[in-house]
């Protein structure tokens, strides 16, 4: 079996915490690509049509919140895992913003006639978008993509918020065991740039202790906060006491 280890997997959390703590956003969306149901099998094929699928991506995502006035990068994580039904395949969350979500189906599947030909199977490349402005939904959307691509992790015993014991596997809320047949990869998951570890150190960002913290939208009520005061500070400036 391939499975996403511990370390990884808390790497992949910290990215979305610093995401919710920095930018303000959440994951909304879930990409898939069957790499099998694709034809492609070698690692520097798989490389090649990822990074092509980002910089699409970016693009669009850039070149949207300048005609729309609500910029925002690409943020993304991503795992890998090869199942008995699907073959060889990747999971990726991204922060869609509303522009681009309205179209994001038509969008891709256009992409995947462009770079496979236009007999390329639908559920080769399939996406789910669900956009959100509440702020309970969106931690709720945000934790169920997390947890999901994180399912083929390493089944470990670690401590929860209370100090009790507990598994990956019941941390993460699955009702049951989940694996990844063996694969060759020189990479099984990641992240964007604007998430990655290089800038967390950057913004000294603090990663939470437990992983609920995270799922539980800790970071984006720290970045609520923070934004309140600010305006706050804003509001009374030049007043005279």
């Amino acid at each position: 079996m391939t499975l996403i280890s511990l370390k990884t997997a808390s790497r992949l959390l910290d990215c979305t915490g610093f995401m919710n703590w920095h930018y303000g956003v959440t994951f909304n969306t879930i990409l898939t690509i069957n790499f099998e149901q694709l034809g492609m099998t070698s690692d520097a094929e798989i490389a090649k049509i990822r990074n092509k699928l980002n910089t699409a991506l970016q693009q669009q995502i850039i070149n949207g919140g300048r005609k729309y006035g609500d910029e925002q990068q690409h943020h993304y994580i991503y795992a890998m895992e090869c199942s008995r039904d699907h073959g060889l395949h990747m999971h990726k969350v991204l922060a869609v913003p509303g522009y681009f979500a309205i179209r994001i189906k038509d969008w891709l599947q256009k992409w995947a006639r462009r770079n496979f030909g236009e007999d390329v199977n639908p559920k080769a490349v399939h996406v789910r978008c669900n956009c959100v402005q509440n702020f309970t939904d969106r931690i709720f959307i945000q934790s169920k993509l997390v947890r999901y691509i994180l399912k083929t992790t390493e089944d470990v015993t670690l401590l929860d918020q209370h100090g009790y014991p507990k598994s990956v596997k019941h941390m993460i809320g699955l009702k049951r065991g989940c694996t990844s047949q063996s694969f060759s990869t020189n990479r099984i998951a990641g992240s964007s740039q604007s998430i990655s570890y290089g800038e967390q150190i950057r913004w000294c960002y603090q990663p939470v202790k437990q992983w609920e913290d995270v799922l539980n939208g800790w970071k984006l009520d720290d970045y609520r906060s923070r934004v309140s005061a600010q305006k706050f500070c804003k509001s009374i400036e030049g007043i005279e006491i």
